[in-house]
């Protein structure tokens, strides 16, 4: 079994901003669909507006709300925080630093095989109109330029396998 599987032309994170946009989204419509959300949180739309607004939810506060949402208890309690923000302003950035990251391995990978081959013109593209923009990009491809790991395009096997293999990736997995 193969969980929250990634296609091998994904290059993250250039699409991170696009599928966190599209999960916010998804969200805000299952809350308004929702008696019991709609009811805790009438007014959503306006606290993400007042929390948009905010000169503290930058760059990095945005990248850290776009990280929580990538598992359900993320995203369950999303309409709370967000509401919860835009009174009290994002939480300081060590308040919730959740599970420990092999950064080292993630840099490994994708600065070799994904960030090298994302353009101006894909990071633009695949940020318009998104809350997070071009920030995760920005700061991934600056910290590749420190990694320092040569480039490379790697050949995936294209061969069938005789193994049964079951491939699961939900609408809000990115």
């Amino acid at each position: 079994v193969l969980v929250g599987t990634v296609p091998e032309d994904a290059r993250p994170p250039l699409w991170h901003a696009r599928h966190a946009q599209d999960t916010l989204d998804a969200v805000f419509a299952d809350c308004r669909a929702d008696p019991a959300c709609h009811t805790a949180y009438p007014a959503l739309a306006r606290a993400w507006d007042t929390l948009l607004a905010r000169p503290d939810f930058d760059g990095a506060a945005r990248e850290r709300l776009r990280a929580s949402m990538v598992a359900t208890p993320g995203l369950r309690s999303l309409p709370m925080r967000i509401t919860r923000m835009a009174a009290d302003g994002p939480p300081p950035p060590d308040a919730n630093p959740g599970p420990p990251v092999a950064e080292g391995l993630y840099l490994s990978v994708t600065c070799a095989e994904d960030v090298p081959w994302i353009t101006p013109a894909d990071r633009t593209a695949a940020t318009r109109g998104s809350f997070v923009g071009t920030y995760r990009i920005d700061r991934q491809a600056a910290a590749c330029a420190i990694w320092n790991v040569p480039a490379r395009k790697v050949p995936y096997p294209q061969a069938a396998s005789d193994v049964p293999v079951l491939f699961l990736a939900g609408e809000r997995d990115y």
